[in-house]
């Protein structure tokens, strides 16, 4: 307005003015803000400056999914109501190292899709996914995976790699959720996508490996979840089939390196376990399906004998 009416400011005033607003700007922490001739007001809000600056840039897309986020966010504490657990955090626009995250990777995964780097589209996803893991962040990591799957079809680079990580975290949503049938189709493609690959997570251990255990565990929930409805005909199929994943799994060492005197143990226990199970067949379940159980288990526990999990298959009886 001083420019405007012909005013014309002393050098000092204007370096005084200058040194103010970039202060300003750090002490409020704005660092979602790229734009440098965009100064924060003091009557906007974070995610309004953020958005602001969001859509001076060019980033539609990205201001559209998280105006969405927030959005849902709200939605989701209205449901709830007063008293939830999600009625007293604070909103996701009032937290501004989120929107910073949000921000910093939305717009990297908006930028990489205009240029058709899919792979580059999938990493900022993944890595908004590993951000949100505290648990009332919960939704919002499940929701980058689910973008993360359905980035990862897109993808022609990487042998499928990215595809079979994502239906890895697919899989362990569906089977958090309860969803194991849904569950178990994740790991079974995972688990095809990954024979006689080569792939590690970041521990070393192989992808095939982890789809193995996956499946295998899945496997044995369906199982029970078949004895609960009495389908025992189709529980004993489904476990020749967790039988028969493990074992093809790649999940196994020398059998000196971990048959120690602990899983000895482990081994004699379960064996008198069976054994009673086999001789107090009662009327409440058919005869041949414990019995078929009594055996695949033990069938089971001999073929992974030289397993480091030896232990887990306790859940079987």
């Amino acid at each position: 307005m001083l420019f405007e009416q012909g005013i014309k400011i002393p050098l000092p005033s204007v370096l005084v003015i200058c040194t103010y607003l970039v202060r300003q700007r750090t002490e409020y922490g704005f660092k979602g803000l790229k734009s440098i001739f965009l100064i924060p007001s003091n009557r906007n809000s974070y995610k309004k400056n953020i958005c602001i600056d969001m859509l001076r840039q060019g980033y539609h897309k990205s201001f559209s999914e998280l105006f969405a986020l927030i959005e849902k966010w709200n939605a989701l504490r209205e449901a709830a109501g007063p008293g939830s657990a999600i009625w007293q955090q604070k909103s996701l626009e009032e937290q501004p190292d989120k929107l910073d995250q949000l921000y910093h990777f939305l717009t990297r995964a908006e930028a990489a899709h205009r240029a058709g780097h899919y792979e580059e589209v999938y990493d900022n996803q993944l890595n908004l996914a590993y951000y949100f893991n505290d648990p009332e962040d919960k939704w919002l990591s499940n929701y980058f995976y689910e973008e993360c799957f359905n980035t990862a079809k897109l993808i022609t680079t990487d042998i499928r790699k990215r595809e079979a990580q994502a239906h890895a975290n697919m899989g362990l949503i569906k089977e958090e959720q309860g969803h194991v049938l849904n569950a178990a189709e994740y790991y079974e493609t995972f688990y095809h996508l990954t024979v006689g690959s080569t792939w590690k997570d970041v521990t070393g251990r192989t992808y095939n490996s982890l789809a193995s255990e996956y499946l295998w565990r899945i496997y044995t929930l369906l199982a029970d979840k078949m004895l609960e409805n009495n389908e025992h005909q189709q529980a004993i199929k489904t476990l020749k089939k967790a039988l028969k994943i493990a074992k093809n799994g790649r999940w196994k060492i020398t059998f000196s390196h971990c048959f120690t005197d602990k899983h000895v143990m482990i081994f004699q226990r379960v064996k008198q376990k069976l054994s009673s199970e086999v001789k107090s067949l009662t009327k409440t379940q058919p005869t041949d399906f414990l019995l078929g159980k009594s055996l695949l288990v033990w069938q089971i526990l001999s073929a992974a004998s030289c397993w480091v999990t030896t232990f887990s298959l306790y859940m079987f009886i």
